[in-house]
């Protein structure tokens, strides 16, 4: 995967989710993210929706930790107890990124609908 689709994937699919329950998309963005800045500036992703009811609400942060002002111990905490195993996904887990991709589509973030039931889902070999 490469760096600009991991971005995109890290950032849309959380926000996408909270536009779905407040009807407003928040994003926060580093000031030293170009990329964000320039989608910010020509307004292309409010006018794609604002037509589904959507606002977009802009957050700019200052470069710094990635976790903001949140203690570093706290942080490295947090991060001890990330499981980095490998789960397979669940048919009936495809509820939610069916959503999220027919958002995207009527969005017309994407240029053709998607069926999540589709996807060839992994499961480990016993």
């Amino acid at each position: 995967m490469t760096f600009k689709k991991l971005i995109v994937a890290a950032s849309l699919l959380p926000a996408t989710a909270a536009a779905h329950a407040e009807q407003t998309l928040d994003i926060s963005y580093p000031r030293s993210s170009t990329l964000w800045i320039l989608l910010k500036q020509n307004a292309q992703l409010e006018q794609r929706l604002k037509p589904l009811g959507f606002t977009v609400n802009w957050h700019e942060f200052s470069t710094g930790p990635l976790w903001g002002n949140i203690a570093p111990a706290t942080v490295e905490r947090a991060n001890s107890r990330r499981s980095y195993d490998i789960i397979p996904v669940k048919l009936e887990n495809l509820a939610e990124q069916q959503r999220i991709a027919d958002i995207y589509y009527t969005a017309k973030l994407i240029p053709k609908p998607l069926k999540a039931s589709n996807i060839n889902l992994w499961t480990p070999k016993p």
